[in-house]
């Protein structure tokens, strides 16, 4: 009873939160004013109900200051630029401490040598992206046992972890979106290889396959078993050469991690198989927008990394000043399903036609990139 009270309660701010907003957007002759940006297909509406309803619950809660926030990625990379402009712009709006850290290399020691020094230094909350989910599930558990509220963000912790909700793109499902590109840019027949850094039982790249797997079942599309190049750029071209010269009747390739695409673009060019051989990217780093504009990538799945470390600071600093379970209940709305905590940051399919658009909605976030 008490939380239908409170759901109540929630639902009467923050419906005066927006009618306020609402109507501070008038113009003289009362009309909205609206912008551009307000009117951009992109816009992950949902996403920014959810920041407005976290934002009105920890408003005045807590002594922000003494609220430290370490979101730890699973690799360096242009792809978490936008991430660390998210957790910035969330922990400025706070006034709490929010770092952003993410191993060099993308090997598990790394990640969990970072994990442990937040641990012992007493941060208040971690998110991280899990580069092996069964190896670091143990630190997890650690943080945990020591107060520290841990959620996880872009690749999903072990079935039962002690992580309290999961934030980032459904794999499986991006994986068939990227599936299903692909199967259109070829006609429903060909065949394609698909790259990434590290395929373990349960991260995100494995699941991703699993989905273009799926996608591609009902096709003929032969999908040939995945390359993976240890998260490192060199052998991420070298895998792309590689399947090109032990299958030369390739006709697709998917890249699964961020910097796989802008890789296997340059591979594709310098053989000389541009438009014949059809790339669908994950994410946009800059690089993957250059050669999307130069037609060498066909199109790409695009996840909101902003998003995610934008939501990671506020999630925190809620469960930090309001508890796991109260913060828990405030998101029930934006659960993909009763009970799961997993929160869906969404997926775009970006091509040449409508990247000019979605660069207008990157422009809006203060970002290049996604």
């Amino acid at each position: 009873m008490k939380s239908i009270f409170f759901m109540l309660a929630l639902a009467l701010i923050f419906w005066n939160f927006t009618a306020c907003n609402s109507d501070s957007k008038k113009n003289d002759n009362g009309d909205t004013g609206t912008s551009p940006e307000d009117n951009n297909p992109f816009r992950p509406i949902e996403l920014e109900n959810m920041a407005r309803a976290l934002a009105i619950a920890v408003e005045g809660k807590g002594n922000p200051e003494k609220a430290s926030i370490a979101v730890v990625a699973n690799l360096q990379s242009d792809f978490w630029h936008p991430n660390q402009i998210g957790i910035s712009a969330a922990s400025g709006e706070i006034g709490c401490i929010a770092i952003f850290d993410a191993p060099l290399n993308g090997e598990l020691s790394e990640q969990l040598a970072i994990l442990q020094n937040r641990i012992d230094n007493k941060y208040t909350g971690m998110a991280v992206s899990p580069i092996d989910p069964a190896g670091g599930e143990p630190t997890l558990a650690e943080a945990e046992a020591q107060g520290i509220s841990v959620i996880t963000f872009d690749s999903e912790a072990v079935a039962n972890s002690v992580r309290k909700l999961y934030l980032g793109t459904i794999n499986r499902d991006a994986g068939r979106q990227a599936g299903m590109k692909m199967a259109q840019l070829l006609g429903s027949t060909g065949k394609v290889a698909a790259f990434a850094g590290i395929f373990t039982d349960e991260n995100n790249a494995s699941e991703r396959y699993v989905g273009i797997q799926e996608a591609l079942a009902t096709t003929n599309v032969e999908l040939l078993p995945p390359y993976a190049d240890d998260a490192g750029k060199a052998v991420a071209r070298q895998n792309v050469e590689l399947a090109i010269s032990q299958h030369p009747d390739l006709t697709g390739i998917i890249t699964i991690w961020s910097y796989n695409g802008p890789e296997a673009a340059r591979a594709v060019e310098a053989l000389g198989k541009t438009g014949q051989i059809k790339i669908v990217a994950f994410d946009l780093e800059p690089d993957t927008i250059y050669h999307l504009d130069a037609g060498v990538i066909n199109a790409a799945v695009v996840q909101r990394p902003y998003w995610m470390g934008y939501r990671s600071v506020y999630i925190l600093y809620a469960m930090n000043v309001l508890g796991a379970d109260a913060t828990r209940t405030l998101l029930a709305p934006w659960f993909e399903e009763s009970g799961n905590f997993i929160i869906n940051t969404g997926t775009d399919v970006i091509t040449g036609e409508n990247l000019d658009v979605y660069r207008d909605y990157l422009q809006s976030l203060g970002i290049s990139s996604s």
